[in-house]
């Protein structure tokens, strides 16, 4: 008889999670607010962009990333074709004594990455602009580099970690300056 009280409380309990479902998939977007008009963030292989919906802000449908996998703090954006190659990041007029600035970089074999670059005087920091906690873009402030994700903080000059829940420093490139252009090796 327990037997069959079981098989029966088992049959009930699953025709009730397939009608309401468990509750596992019901996330179907980011869990994080979004804190400003078109802000990204990457959730279950999908990146999500914030957009205005009336007066609030919310994600939008999310695009698939096809090949996407969570960045480890060793990886770079470089190929075989672009190893050790120079890749132009942009003209020195464009930065600010004192300040950082993300750039996104398009090197001519492979796909597109954002760089934050700082400036100390005549001396060009870049680093690379991916939180090495879930993979977000940072964001520069006035002393250093924000992830808008999950809060991690970043030195701005030399990637150390400021503040969690990354636990590994942002990448250094090996930045030169020539004809006025800011160029980064891969």
């Amino acid at each position: 008889m327990t037997l069959l009280r079981r098989s029966f409380l088992a049959t009930i309990t699953g025709s009730l999670l397939s009608l309401f479902g468990s509750g596992a998939e019901a996330a179907t977007g980011p869990l994080i607010k979004p804190t400003h008009l078109g802000q990204t963030v990457i959730f279950r292989n999908k990146l999500y962009t914030c957009i205005k919906s009336g007066k609030k802000l919310a994600w939008d449908k999310g695009v698939p990333i096809k090949g996407y996998a969570k960045p480890t703090p060793s990886a770079t954006p470089s190929t075989s074709a672009t190893a050790n190659a120079l890749v132009l990041v942009a003209k020195l007029t464009e930065f600010i004594d004192g300040q950082s600035k993300i750039i996104e970089v398009k090197p001519t074999n492979g796909s597109s990455f954002s760089v934050a670059v700082s400036r100390q005087g005549s001396t060009y920091e870049v680093l690379s602009a991916t939180c090495t906690h879930r993979g977000c873009t940072v964001e520069a402030t006035k002393s250093e580099l924000v992830c808008p994700c999950h809060g991690s903080a970043f030195n701005a000059i030399t990637g150390a970690v400021n503040a969690g829940p990354a636990e590994a420093a942002l990448k250094k490139y090996v930045a030169t300056q020539e004809s006025g252009n800011l160029y980064i090796k891969l």
